[in-house]
């Protein structure tokens, strides 16, 4: 009986384990959109950045901002606002390799790590992430900045130069002369 006892007493302790376990991974990623939340995903760049580094191959950080989601907020309520994010969080998730990392970082905006990838090869799956997103949601759009990872570049230094090539693509986008309809 006490056998019994002490392997019944050990498959709970080894439930228990798995529960904390599954409960520790998903306390980092965000409850909304299901990928990492920002200062767990912060972590695992900066870990990519690391290792980037140590295998002398090239990364890619990619900032998405999926625009207008003020607008549909406004107009058709912040229920209509989240399943965007959650379309545009399918989106990017459905395009990227199972290692490359995906946060959300603000309000509307994504941090993508893509590991040994060129700006071309980033900007490739960019263009397929919107097409994706379109399939999702009609009119549903993004707007991105990519940063390749240079010599002596910390994840705020590349972080900082993403987040300049998101506000000159939107620039961009606004100047753009636009196809009378």
């Amino acid at each position: 009986m006490e056998r019994l006892a002490a392997a019944a007493d050990r498959a709970a302790a080894a439930a228990e384990r798995e529960a904390a376990a599954a409960d520790r991974f998903s306390a980092g990623l965000d409850e909304l959109t299901g990928v990492f939340r920002r200062g767990t995903g912060e972590m695992s760049v900066i870990g990519e950045i690391d290792r980037s580094r140590r295998s002398g191959r090239t990364m890619v950080l990619a900032i998405i901002d999926v625009d207008g989601l003020k607008a549909v907020n406004d107009s058709e309520g912040h229920a209509s606002g989240d399943a965007l994010l959650r379309d545009a969080a399918a989106a990017i998730v459905s395009t990227m390799r199972s290692y490359d990392i995906t946060l959300r970082w603000g309000g509307d905006e994504f941090v993508c790590a893509l590991s040994e990838t060129t700006l071309g090869v980033a900007a490739d799956r960019i263009s397929t992430i919107r097409a994706v997103l379109e399939t999702r949601r009609a009119g549903a759009s993004i707007t991105a900045g990519l940063a390749e990872l240079a010599d002596g570049d910390s994840f705020g230094s590349l972080l900082a130069r993403a987040d300049d090539a998101l506000y000159a693509a939107k620039r961009d986008r606004e100047t753009r002369p636009r196809p009378n309809l």
